[in-house]
């Protein structure tokens, strides 16, 4: 039986590695708040989190010297989620900041984010 790591879908901080079968797994429900949980897809990686070779995780700015304490944040962190940069769920993420900014950039007189920096930076330079 494979190991799967697991999440609860409701955030109250339930994250575990589980020992059982696919169609198992499909089915549990947390057992500190009874909502379902989600399987959690991660990168395999064939050397583990070392001294010599922390796993680096730059969307958070973090490195993690140990599997344990990869998970020990995941626990203390459910509603953080580290994606990988050309998912679905990621480029959703960037477009939403890049309109929100867009957005706040129209609000200050700016025609977008871009032009805006443009302008700041010429100002800087300009002093």
């Amino acid at each position: 039986m494979p190991l799967y790591d697991v999440k609860c879908t409701k955030g109250c901080g339930y994250f575990n590695d589980v020992f059982c079968l696919l169609a198992e797994v499909d089915e549990m429900i947390c057992p500190e708040c009874s909502a379902s949980v989600v399987r959690l897809i991660s990168p395999v990686r064939t050397i583990g989190p070392t001294f010599s070779n922390p796993m680096v995780v730059d969307q958070i700015g973090k490195s993690f010297d140990s599997k344990s304490e990869w998970d020990k944040y995941q626990r203390a962190n459910p509603d953080t989620q580290v994606l990988s940069a050309n998912s679905r769920a990621w480029r959703d993420h960037v477009d939403m900041v890049k309109n929100k900014a867009d957005k706040k950039a129209r609000k200050l007189g700016y025609h977008d984010r871009e032009d805006m920096g443009r302008q700041l930076k010429k100002e800087a330079s300009q002093t």
